[in-house]
């Protein structure tokens, strides 16, 4: 893909909008940093996987004094081991009967933000009226999360360290876990498994995997190994992952049983970003060929056809092509990415940008056979992928999809490490320097494209206090936050069946509008970290209630499939869609702090009617880059 802008009078004349709304939201910046102080003593603590953790400074997140997992399910919390005037020595291991996965946060160094020619402005991953402020974003971050060394580590005098824990419900019981720290310093959290089942997630989400990356000076073996790590990875997280496929051994890589407990596989992409180029003999049998060697229990067979360019026929000669050839090319559906009307576009599947999902022209694109799927993310209307953003960006996406019947939800890609597009500025070392991403017209956006982090040489790994695994990539937080996200929908779902207002109202906490349903204007309305924990226990709660044989319906002992779970998403969906505010308000802890931009977007309501429309219709799509040629 390529990132473009079309610059067009629309933009013109909401100029003075957004600018008003920034102005405001810069009285306010400074209100968003906390002020206690570093502790005097050491100290541990444990926070939810919504909270983000800066190497210095205050802890801007409430401790969590209790973990509940349902069977099935893979709960995130961070423990945060923060020293005194003094360093200490903390351990990364963790006492409890449970099955618990430790992983130590690295933290990287953000020293400018994602912008756009504006420095202070608009940029890709957000408008300007939703631009997070810098008191919050700069410093080092915690992001890349390795397997951790068994060995205790040294936390330096007035800094912290984190461990990330993935506790697994394997069995209904009560257990703990304990972090220590030399000197006798020791906190526990209580963790409880309900006895219940939480079903597959019913949000489907698919990124891609730029392959050549990882065979970047591997031998075949060592190519193809990193690719099934990488894949499974990526599928762990409850994401499909896909390649370009152009070929039967690319295929065969797509076509891999992926890890116990992942998404099935009832995706397959042929061709993407359009490396199969034109519809010609040749390569409509290629795709034919390919379409064949796919088992007829996959869904969608995808061949992705052209990126993002709204007024190309492409997609309707290859449809057309594809008809032509009969047999396995009739199974096949092309996609394209446009952010236009999808009446206006030649394509069986459409692959809009979140911020151009209108659920009105999806619906009404159904209606008549054709398809809409959303791709990436910009505040205000979803999550991003950049680092630079609040911690729960991505969980949002799970809810998103929750709230919008989007079907599928795509990710340019999870292992941009080259900034290889149009204007890029080559290799990067994400470790060094997380800006990653840069382009021809000026934007630099901070691990944009990147959720899974090259692999570390042994000595670096050994020095972050990892444990080496030669050639093996490692996964974000961020990433570990879309998996919340994801089995946040399912939480959803299994909840609705139990007391469906119950869980109707949390999902309107966390989402009361997003996508096209919200102005590039609007700041954010999207619950915070502290709302999404809320919500989460609420519906926690839903549960317990149920095993506790109180109101509502009866938890059934056999486990919901995904399609049920789909089916109670559906309902949950509708009945949200009939009682949603007709103005988003702000939620959470955000809301004092958009209290100053939503009063200018008021004060401005009248100048910004007009050119919503035509803003929406000349805005460019949000997009990224492709892969190189082969």
């Amino acid at each position: 893909m390529t990132w473009r802008r079309a610059r067009s009078s629309a933009r013109a004349g909401t100029r003075l909008a957004t600018a008003l709304v920034a102005a405001a939201l810069s009285l306010t910046s400074s209100r968003v940093a906390a002020t206690e102080p570093q502790p005097s003593s050491a100290r541990a603590i444990f926070v939810g996987p919504e909270c983000q953790l800066r190497r210095e400074g205050p802890l801007a997140c409430e401790p969590i004094e209790r973990l509940v997992v349902l069977r099935g399910e893979v709960a995130a919390v961070q423990v945060v081991f923060e020293a005194g005037a003094e360093p200490i020595f903390a351990s990364p291991q963790v006492e409890s009967g449970l099955a618990v996965a430790v992983e130590r946060s690295i933290f990287l160094p953000v020293r400018t933000r994602s912008r756009g020619r504006d420095p202070a402005g608009e940029a890709l991953p957000w408008t300007a009226a939703a631009r997070p402020p810098d008191g919050s974003m700069l410093g080092e971050l915690a992001d890349p999360l390795c397997p951790a060394s068994p060995e205790p580590f040294e936390v330096a005098g007035g800094r912290r360290e984190a461990l990330w824990l993935s506790v697994s419900g394997e069995r209904a019981g009560r257990g703990e876990i304990v972090a220590s720290w030399a000197g006798g310093g020791r906190v526990a959290l209580p963790v409880e498994v309900l006895d219940a089942s939480l079903p597959p997630a019913p949000a489907r989400f698919f990124a891609y995997v730029e392959t050549s990356e990882l065979a970047r000076g591997a031998g075949p073996e060592e190519a193809v190994r990193a690719r099934d790590e990488a894949f499974d990875l990526v599928a762990r997280s409850g994401v499909l992952p896909i390649d370009r496929v152009t070929d039967a051994n690319e295929l065969a890589g797509q076509l891999r049983e992926l890890a116990a407990g992942t998404p099935p596989r009832d995706l397959v992409v042929i061709g993407a970003y359009g490396t199969l180029g034109e519809p010609t003999e040749a390569s409509v049998a290629r795709a034919v060929a390919l379409a064949r060697a796919v088992p007829v229990s996959v869904e969608d067979v995808i061949l992705y056809a052209i990126d993002e360019q709204c007024t190309s026929d492409l997609g309707g000669r290859w449809r057309a092509a594809l008809a032509a050839a009969g047999g396995e090319g009739r199974r096949v559906r092309v996609l394209v990415t446009c952010g236009d009307d999808p009446a206006r576009v030649d394509a069986e599947v459409v692959m809009t940008p979140a911020e151009r999902f209108d659920p009105a022209q999806a619906a009404a694109a159904r209606a008549r056979g054709q398809e809409v799927w959303v791709y990436n993310g910009r505040l205000p209307h979803a999550g991003t992928m950049a680092l630079d953003v609040p911690a729960e960006s991505l969980i949002w996406q799970g809810w998103i999809a929750a709230r919008y019947d989007v079907r599928r939800w795509f990710f340019w890609n999870v292992n941009h490490w080259s900034d290889g597009n149009r204007g890029g500025l080559g290799p990067r070392d994400p470790y060094v320097d997380p800006e990653t991403f840069h382009n021809a017209d000026g934007d630099a956006v901070l691990l944009d494209g990147l959720l899974l982090f090259p692999p570390r040489e042994e000595a670096a790994a050994r020095a972050a206090g990892c444990r080496p695994e030669p050639r093996r990539p490692l996964r974000s937080a961020r990433l570990a936050r879309l998996h919340r996200g994801l089995q946040d929908s399912a939480l959803l779902a299994l909840a609705h069946t139990i007391e469906p207002e119950a869980a109707r109202d949390a999902l309107l906490a966390v989402v009361p509008a997003a996508l096209a349903d919200v102005p590039a204007e609007a700041p954010s309305a999207l619950g915070s970290g502290a709302t999404i924990q809320r919500a989460r226990a609420s519906l926690h709660g839903v549960i317990e209630r149920a095993l506790r044989g109180g109101p509502g319906s009866p938890l059934t002992r056999e486990p919901l499939t995904r399609e049920q779970a789909r089916s109670s998403l559906a309902q949950l969906r509708e009945a949200a869609a009939a009682h949603a505010p007709t103005r988003p308000p702000a939620s959470g802890a955000r809301s004092r702090t958009w209290v100053f931009g939503a009063a200018a977007v008021a004060g401005v309501g009248v100048l910004v009617a007009g050119w919503v429309r035509a803003r929406r219709r000349a805005e460019a799509s949000r997009s990224e880059p492709g892969p190189p040629a082969a």
